[in-house]
């Protein structure tokens, strides 16, 4: 038996540390491993004295072994690895306070303070001592939350490690460590037994949703005791968003439940409250719209800002322009474009393949590849370049982004560098190495360039493989850790724009260059899909595999036919990708919906969305609660103008009963009817009231509504997303005319309705805003379900 003095947490602690200085040494480390798994052998079978602390005996009030919490048994003290995890950090190390955690016995959350003070002294310390207080807070809801989730006590050591300094910081990195032994523990009791799975589930739930409501409180000046103790401002950020991230991470953790749980509350909202590490990244070189594009998630961005970002070439400028909503870095501009040879000092010649070659191939409805030959004879320094049909010739499709300087046509050509690369790429795919490429196969000529347009889903869809090549993958190494590989995808300028959707939704074989080799989409998917215990690892292949996954489903080969996709797939697809071109639009997705982009790219560009529209035919109905300007075409004024939106255009494809007709959208919705009232959009809000009843709805004109059209609106109608709304929502004010039934069938009641603004409501009560001065109210005459022609 192992007899000390020190308390069993410090013994632990010390073993700890003394394994993590071995394992700096991998020569120390083979030596010491077995001496160190010997020490915590004899740790864990000290005797019923340690291992009272270690199962949650009180050295303070000399408590009785804790068993259970709410009668689930609870396990013992969690010990630290043998050998420290290889997983991502989800947050930057933050500052630790000081407070004391070992040596209490294991608590619900609710119960975590109360155990350590009572009520009085609790107050007290609050008044007395900021500084304690503080740091008390930042223990409950770290560690104390976890406790209260998992239900096993959290050594410090896991949480905590000393800097070079001495300084005492908290850290991510055993998160990983915590959530897979947790994940276990929750799997086998699911095994054996249903309903106390059930209701470990409830009390998960329930500390989560605490630690929510406990984390708004503290993260406001006025009631922060953060704040309040005079802790640095960016520290408070770090630990604010360290307490954020651990929140998530056991919120995902929790689906290994496997039961019905409500909708987690979100922690997002403290990635916009904080200043760090938004302001940290922006700092290291990443552009706004690339942290915006992956603030879905707090570990994401954590982990991303321990990452350095790919800048492009020295002299090309940053992102000091670039906005949440927009990346100047990866927006070309056409009159001042110019290609790149691979090495800044090269200045040699353009090689193209015959222009009369590639413009009879497009006349022909073909897809023009080409194939660089080795000769010694170069006519003025440029390759030989042949162009054959791909009817008889396998091809690799090639995918970049113009701003990585591949950029071109026919015409013009590529540098003989970029050549030589590229057929270098190609023969090790492909025997004959015959690749095709925007820059070399579609013709500067409008006509046959329109053909090129028209065959570009096919294209892609034919190809024996569709590579990737993007300087910001290309930076990174396949070496790396598969969430770095993960990164530098979502990342890419190639994932940001809009042409490359379906180049990669098409590709039978979606392949990505990386600095050293290539890397294909099913290797950047986690052989685990389901183990959240490495959030990171989840929340990036989860969006890699949607690329892949659409593509799945489609039954996409060269052998088979492609299934189109619903449009609300390729809409929420589209939220994070821009285009130089919005008359592109259309074209760029056309091929992905089952329609001939050559019928469009022939239109006018004011009509080509509504004629994607039309020949879809059936629409999702909560299209008309998409937010940005709307189309301009008589019958159109509910549809969007574009598809790419970073906010409110998420579209619910389990629906898609709305019929698009030449004379509008003929769909069913919630009304709530009240009489006609004109409102000016700079107005704050409107009230909109129930009658025989205290709940009204806040109706909150929203900012968008002032960037388009008139300042103000008409209405007499509001068509709400579902029956029963929740709390806080978006809505569409219209305005309905009751007595213009030309669009309704034989015994129908539709009447005909015009979109006017696109508002946010929320509920509240008479109380709530009887003090509110001038305000302005309408009454709800009726409300229900209500066929309309949306003209």
């Amino acid at each position: 038996m192992l007899e000390s003095a020190l308390p069993l947490e410090s013994l632990s602690f010390l073993i700890d540390t003394l394994w993590q200085r071995c394992i700096a040494n991998s020569a120390l480390a083979s030596q010491m491993e077995y001496l160190v798994k010997g020490l915590r052998r004899s740790l864990a079978s000290s005797g019923s004295q340690a291992s009272n602390v270690a199962r949650g005996g009180s050295k303070r009030d000399g408590a009785q072994n804790v068993t259970s919490i709410d009668g689930h048994p609870s396990g013992d003290l969690l010990p630290p690895p043998l050998v420290s995890d290889a997983a991502p950090l989800i947050a930057k190390d933050a500052v630790w306070l000081g407070a004391e955690h070992d040596g209490y016995r294991l608590s619900t959350f609710a119960d975590y303070k109360k155990l350590r003070y009572s009520v009085a002294d609790l107050h007290e310390l609050e008044k007395s001592s900021k500084l304690k207080f503080a740091a008390l807070q930042q223990c409950y809801l770290t560690f104390g939350l976890i406790e209260g989730m998992i239900e096993r006590k959290i050594p410090e050591c896991l949480l905590l490690q000393s800097t070079s300094r001495g300084d005492i910081m908290m850290t991510t990195r055993n998160i990983p460590y915590i959530l897979r032994d947790w994940m276990g523990r929750v799997r086998a009791l699911r095994d054996s037994d249903v309903e106390a799975n059930k209701l470990w589930c409830k009390r998960a739930r329930e500390a989560l949703e605490l630690a929510h409501l406990q984390v708004m409180e503290v993260m406001w000046n006025g009631s922060s005791p953060f704040h309040r103790a005079g802790i640095n401002p960016d520290d408070i950020s770090r630990i604010l968003y360290f307490i954020a991230a651990i929140a998530e991470a056991l919120s995902v953790a929790s689906i290994e439940f496997q039961t019905r749980m409500d909708t987690a509350p979100p922690w997002t909202f403290i990635i916009d409250h904080t200043n760090i590490p938004r302001t940290e990244m922006i700092a290291d070189g990443w552009c706004p719209f690339t942290i915006s594009m992956l603030s879905k998630s707090v570990c994401v961005v954590g982990y991303a800002s321990t990452c350095k970002p790919h800048i492009r070439s020295a002299g090309e400028g940053d992102h000091c322009r670039c906005t949440s909503e927009t990346c100047i870095m990866n927006t070309i501009d056409t009159n001042t474009y110019a290609n790149r040879h691979i090495t800044t000092t090269c200045e040699c010649p353009r090689s193209k393949p015959p222009l009369e070659a590639v413009m009879n191939t497009l006349l022909n409805r073909q897809i023009p590849v080409v194939t660089v030959h080795d000769s010694d004879k170069l006519v003025d320094g440029a390759l030989e370049v042949t162009c054959t049909s791909s009817c008889n010739t396998p091809y690799v499709a090639i995918s970049h982004v113009w701003a990585d300087g591949l950029g071109s046509t026919t015409e013009e050509g590529l540098p003989t560098c970029q050549l030589r690369r590229l057929a270098i790429l190609s023969r090790s795919l492909l025997l004959g190495g015959a690749f095709w490429i925007d820059g070399l196969c579609v013709p500067k000529h409008k006509d046959t360039r329109k053909k090129a347009i028209g065959l570009m889903g096919q294209t892609y869809r034919d190809a024996v493989a569709v590579v990737v090549i993007d300087s910001g993958i290309r930076s990174c190494s396949v070496n790396a850790t598969l969430e770095e590989k993960q990164l530098r995808v979502i990342t890419s300028g190639w994932m940001q724009r809009l042409w490359t959707l379906q180049e990669a939704l098409l590709a039978p074989n979606l392949i990505f260059e990386f600095s050293d080799g290539l890397v294909s989409i099913q290797d950047l998917l986690p052989a685990n899909p389901y183990n959240a215990a490495n959030i990171v690892r989840c929340a990036l292949g989860s969006d890699i595999s949607s690329l892949m996954g659409k593509h799945a489903q489609s039954g996409n080969s060269p052998s088979r036919a492609f299934k189109a996709l619903p449009l609300s797939d390729v809409a929420n697809s589209m939220e994070w990708r821009t285009t130089s071109k919005l008359e592109d639009e259309t074209l760029a997705i056309a091929s992905l919906l089952g329609i001939d982009a050559g019928e469009l790219v022939n239109l006018p560009p004011e009509k080509r969305m509504m004629t994607l529209l039309l020949k879809l035919r059936n629409l999702p109905p909560n299209i008309v609660f998409m937010s940005g300007p709307k189309l301009s075409n008589d019958g159109f004024g509910w549809a969007p103008r574009t598809l790419m939106l970073r906010k409110g255009g998420y579209l619910d494809g389990r629906d898609c009963s709305a019929l698009c007709t030449t004379s509008g959208l003929l769909g069913t919705y919630t009304c709530a009817h009240f009489t006609e009232t004109t409102f000016r959009k700079d107005e704050l809000c409107w009230y909109a009231r129930l009658s025989e009843s205290d709940r009204w709805f806040t109706v909150r004109n929203l900012r968008e509504s002032l960037d388009h059209g008139t300042a103000h609106y008409t209405c007499n109608a509001l068509l709400l997303r579902s029956a029963q709304p929740p709390a806080d929502d978006t809505a569409i004010a219209v305005l309905i005319n009751w007595r213009d039934q030309s669009h309704a069938q034989p015994g129908e009641f539709r009447p005909a309705c015009r979109f006017a603004a696109r508002v946010g409501i929320a509920w509240t009560i008479n109380t709530a805003i009887s003090g509110v001065q001038n305000r302005k109210v309408v009454d709800i005459l009726n409300s229900g379900t209500l066929d309309v022609c949306f003209v």
